[in-house]
């Protein structure tokens, strides 16, 4: 193949070559006709595997010698950091370890978990690896990352020679490790390794060093049941009764909860406290109990061990066996005067633990066979031999707990459907409540036992009995979505609009939860979908408020009232914008919701939305009223909903405006009709601003030159000259002069009241103020708009002016920026005591590449930080005023 020109360095999936194969099978011919044509010697398999690892690994001495003289890498290791001398070292290919020393190998260098090649011969007993690598200096002392040891490894493995071995050359007998901290003789006897145990001690071992949780050798050996250990520790003079671990336990307590007899003979041979207890109480007799070690419990009691002795929770011995079924010993103790009655500190006597788990036979022994406890507890677990038992013997039936659950009741709950019938077979009160109105049925209906249900009905359960707060089987199945269970009640008659205490109605809990399929089935039951709760909150507003998107869909296509209010004025819109469902309210606008709609304080959706900081919400509430402002007033919008998107998704530059108190940015203009992209925007203030003043904040804020415009007294007719903001004389000069403009253009105009051209216009506009293409705005000053607003704040633009009427005296002063790709103008208006009237802004985007949101954004920014004035984005429109005739844009109000 080789001949024919097949690839010699070709790899498996898992990256082995033939190489790396030949080398792991020791095939040494192969090996060197594969290098004769030219194989990669350090190419690796997947896991960082060479050659030369895999055959040290299977210690193939002559392969490792011919890829050594080849130049292979002695000192490569694998991704884990495996390097030849280790992986030699571990499979004590004592050969290859030579070899490879004598090659210059790195005799410390670990892997990354810190194993040395002592360490690994160390832990698998390989003496004469061991030997050759201390010979060559390998570091006794060297630990892995865990802290393991040579000697510890050896020790916990049992290597008697590699210990000797390890001993001899200084090892430290006492130095702790791994994952417990333990030292070498505590897992020598851990692991009943006697013979190393032995040496250990006789080279000064601690005895009594323990592990980081406290627990002894001789602790660990009697856990383990290592009798001849345990003795030897004790010759060596152990604590017998000295305690550890996480419980703080004593060596008898271990053996005896392990069920260790020989050892507890042993430990109590020397003197063992028979009634040392853990740090919980926890005595040996009672951890025999429980484990049922009944050789071991009747050791412990010719020793003379407390019988009745609880834990600090009150578990005795009695109730440990009880719990867990242990017969012959619950029969032990008994015999030897075992309290029967001893409860622990909930109030669980043996009786009753062994009920709850079923025990029969131990129950019967405990003498409980007419008892009502063991049967609430058996019913309540279903345990249905010991039910029968029970009423055998005459447990009473209607016995209840002190929250007034009966054996019916708890079987119920539960949905043991067998108990159920056994207990209604013996004549168990169907219609009995515990103390809050729970019955069978209720508490089946609301667990969603649809078996326990069919039962109860056909034994005519009370389908319309309410619980205290007047809540049914209905309502319950309908609060956890059992759709089974409510069609069953449904079938049976059960009222689906019956109200509770609260008004709420079964639809209003389903569709308060989201249960869509509930939902649809009461709808077809003719649920009332418009009955509402005793606030006034209807299924559609609960069900808004949790954002159930589908329910809300199917209850206004069963013909929910989109905006049904709450007693208090709440709508669903305004809950599904406070609760920021942006698809909830997406769906209840397009349902027709009322957008403008108002709670108590006068809070809209969309000042609802805002200040809670829900920005989709915002976009959706602030699309929706601006295309319905569009559509009303037939106006044309050319700025972008981009604009103020851009500006939400960059709240970075909100942060000047989020200072005011005011909405920021409430409404949102429709997408462009026109590709010129000029733009007006008007600004409508309340509050007193310095023209002067307002220019330079605005250049200043928005990072634009800013320039003031000087007119000559043709008004808009005339040429412009621009001058720099900061010429205070210039400004002052044009102020002056585009008084005089103004007064003079306000002349003329009067000359040309009557004129065909302005009756025409008065003619397109009709009586709600929309024209065919123009519009125009009261110009009576800010007295009036303010009275405006607060008639109706969404009312734009309905109050004609005269195109030639007069404004308030004013000053005009202008600027003009630029930047890159656009242009932008700003006029300024005020009065004489300089107070702003009106300010407008002209942008002319002159190229695709400018990112209009920006633009827009960063003027509003302007705006709302210099002035403070709680500005809405209102909609566009085709306007007629001083000093422009005509021009599209978006006003701020």
């Amino acid at each position: 193949m080789i001949e024919k020109g097949t690839d010699v360095n070709a790899a498996r999936e898992d990256g082995a070559t033939s190489l790396y194969l030949a080398c792991q099978n020791g095939h040494i011919e192969m090996v060197k006709l594969l290098l004769e044509h030219g194989a990669d010697i350090h190419r690796a398999s997947e896991i960082g595997w060479t050659p030369l690892l895999v055959a040290s690994e299977n210690g193939h001495i002559e392969v490792v010698n011919l890829l050594l003289e080849h130049g292979a890498d002695i000192h490569r290791a694998s991704e884990t950091g495996v390097t030849p001398l280790l992986v030699a070292s571990q499979n004590g290919h004592i050969e290859v370890v030579k070899l490879l020393l004598e090659h210059g190998a790195d005799i410390h260098r670990a892997s990354e978990t810190g194993w040395t090649s002592l360490i690994a011969a160390s832990q698998n007993g390989h003496i004469e690896v061991v030997k050759l690598l201390l010979e060559h200096g390998a570091d006794i002392h060297k630990a892995s990352e865990t802290g393991v040891t040579p000697l510890l490894i050896a020790s916990e493995y049992g290597h008697i020679e590699v210990v000797v071995l390890l001993l001899e050359y200084g090892a430290d007998i006492n130095r702790v490790g791994g994952n417990s901290s333990t030292a070498p003789l505590y897992l020598a006897s851990q692991n009943g390794h006697i013979e190393v145990v032995k040496l250990l001690l006789e080279h000064g071992a601690d005895i009594h060093k323990a592990s980081e949780t406290g627990v002894t050798p001789l602790l660990t050996a009697s856990e383990y049941g290592h009798i001849e250990v345990v003795a030897l520790l004790l010759e060596y003079g152990a604590d017998i009764n000295r305690v550890g671990g996480n419980g703080s336990t004593a060596p008898l307590h271990l053996a005896s909860q392990n069920g260790h007899i020989a050892v507890m003979k042993l430990l109590l041979g020397h003197g063992a406290d028979i009634n040392r207890a853990s740090e919980t109480g926890w005595t040996s007799l009672l951890a025999a109990s429980q484990n049922g070690h009944i050789e071991v419990v009747k050791l412990l009691l010719e020793h003379g061990a407390e019988i009745n002795r609880a834990s600090e929770t009150g578990w005795t011995s009695l109730l440990a066996a009880s719990q867990n079924g242990h017969i012959e010993v619950v029969k032990l103790l008994l015999e030897h005067g075992a309290d029967i009655h001893k409860a622990d500190e909930t109030g669980f006597t043996p009786l009753l633990i062994a009920s709850y788990n079923g025990h029969i036979e131990v129950v019967v022994l405990l003498g409980g066979n007419g008892s009502t406890a063991p049967l609430y507890l058996a019913c309540q677990n279903g345990h249905i031999e010991m039910v029968k038992l029970l009423l055998e013997h005459g447990a009473d039936i209607h016995r209840a707990d002190e929250t007034g659950f009966t054996p019916v009741l708890i079987a119920s709950k539960e949905g043991h459907i067998e108990v159920v019938k056994l207990l209604l077979e013996h004549g168990a009160d169907i219609h009995r409540a515990d103390e809050i109105g729970f019955t069978p049925l209720l508490t089946a209906s609301r667990k969603g036992h649809i078996e326990v249900v069919t039962l109860l009905l056909e034994h005519r359960a009370d389908v319309h009995r309410p619980m205290d707060d007047g809540a049914t089987s209905l309502h319950l199945a309908c609060e956890k979505g059992r759709i089974e269970v409510v069609k069953l009640l449904l079938e049976h008659g059960a009222d689906v609009n019956q109200p509770m205490n609260d008004g709420d109605t079964p639809l209003f809990v389903a569709s308060e939860n989201g249960h869509i399929e509930v939902v649809k089935l009461l709808l077809e039951h003719r649920a009332d979908v418009h009955k509402p709760e005793n606030g006034g909150a209807t299924p559609l507003f609960i069900t808004s408020q949790n954002g159930h998107l589908k329910v809300v869909d199917l209850l206004l296509q069963n013909g929910a009232k989109v905006d049904q209010s709450m007693n208090d004025g709440d709508t669903p819109l305004l809950i599904a914008s406070e609760f920021n469902h942006p698809e909830v309210v997406k769906l209840l606008l397009a349902k027709g919701a009322e957008v403008h709609v108002k709670r108590q304080d006068n809070a809209t959706p969309l000042q609802i939305a805002l200040k809670k900081g829900h920005h989709e919400v915002v976009q959706l509430l602030r699309s929706h009223i601006a295309k319905e402002e569009a559509a009303a007033e037939n106006l044309i919008c050319l700025v972008p909903a981009e604009a103020i998107n851009w500006l939400l998704d960059h709240e970075d530059l909100l942060q000047e405006a989020k200072k005011l108190d005011c909405e920021i940015i409430p409404d949102i203009c429709a997408e462009p009709q026109e590709d010129n992209w000029v733009n007006i925007i008007r600004v409508h203030g309340d509050r007193s601003s310095q023209a002067g003043n307002f220019i330079l904040k605005l250049a200043d804020m928005s990072e634009f030159p800013v320039y003031w415009i000087l007119e000559d007294q043709k008004g808009l007719e005339g040429e412009m000259g621009y001058h720099a903001a900061n010429d205070v004389d210039k400004v002052e000069e044009n102020i002056s002069n585009i008084q005089n403009s103004q007064a003079s253009y306000q002349n003329e105009m009067k000359d040309d009241d009557e004129s065909p051209q302005q009756s025409s216009h008065k003619q397109n506009v009709d009586d709600s103020g929309n024209g065919s293409d123009k519009k125009v705005f009261d110009r009576k000053g800010k007295g009036k708009q303010k009275q405006d607003r607060d008639n109706n704040d969404n009312e734009k633009g309905n109050d004609e002016d005269d195109p030639s009427g007069s404004f308030p005296d004013s000053d005009i002063a202008g600027g003009l920026t630029s930047k890159d790709h656009f242009h932008e103008m700003v006029m300024v208006w005020t009065n004489d005591d300089k107070e702003v009237i009106r300010t407008d802004f002209k942008l002319t985007f002159q190229s695709d590449k400018v990112d209009k949101g920006k633009v827009l954004a960063d003027v509003f920014i302007s705006i709302s930080a210099i002035t403070g004035s709680p500005y809405k984005i209102g909609m566009c429109t085709t306007v007629a005023f001083f000093p422009y005739k005509q021009a599209h844009g978006v006003f701020f109000k």
